[in-house]
């Protein structure tokens, strides 16, 4: 006879500073199996452009108590189709792919693309992507991983900086924080049982059972 296993859905918070209500829920077996788990969302619920609500937000789960799972906001994602329409003939494409240091010394991989009017000189190109990279590296230094994520991918708060100190190399057309990540949010494998909280079996009674042949 084949033992049926129990499955669970266990509610998924986001970090407090992005509300206080559950937004997903996630399966599993074992509460610690949670543990270190990426979540990812799409961004309707924080964003007004439609470019920006395609994107994906990333949390990952930290922690697990009886009244479900809480999260750490680690990054985003745009998809594919986004860049392709910023990427043009005849224009001239600033990249940079960089790693910065918060304040809470998180290293956080960022990267960025800056698209000018018409075809830039390679020291013009050279010139922008400098700049781009000592501005994101600078205020980095400002915020925790997470506020800095937030104010880079959410609020877009750097964004008019950087186009004004680019301006004055060349002309930036389109501008997009394409993709980040919190590489240093990794929860060490020692440390997981202690990020279940309370008793296992409290958390199980609460969540909802799934029964799996």
């Amino acid at each position: 006879m084949v033992r049926k296993r129990a499955f669970y859905w266990i509610p998924v918070y986001p970090p407090e500073f992005l509300g206080k209500e559950p937004f997903v829920k996630v399966l599993t077996v074992e509460p610690k199996d949670l543990i270190n788990r990426i979540v990812r969302i799409k961004a309707t619920n924080y964003v007004s452009q439609y470019e920006d609500q395609l994107m994906d937000l990333l949390f990952r789960i930290v922690r697990v108590t009886p009244s479900g799972a809480y999260t750490i906001f680690v990054g985003h994602q745009y998809p594919r189709e986004i860049l392709s329409t910023i990427v043009r003939r005849r224009r001239s494409r600033c990249e940079v792919i960089t790693r910065v240091t918060t304040k809470d010394n998180q290293r956080v991989k960022v990267s960025m693309l800056a698209m000018t009017f018409r075809r830039a000189h390679y020291r013009q190109r050279r010139a922008i992507r400098k700049l781009m990279e000592e501005y994101i590296h600078e205020k980095a230094k400002e915020f925790d991983a997470q506020h800095f994520l937030w104010n880079l991918v959410i609020r877009k708060a750097f964004h008019r900086e950087i186009l004004s100190l680019t301006h004055k190399v060349y002309p930036i057309r389109d501008f997009i924080v394409y993709k980040s990540f919190n590489e240093t949010s990794l929860i060490p494998h020692t440390e997981i049982p202690a990020r279940v909280e309370g008793d296992v079996a409290k958390i199980l009674e609460n969540a909802e059972v799934v029964r799996i042949r």
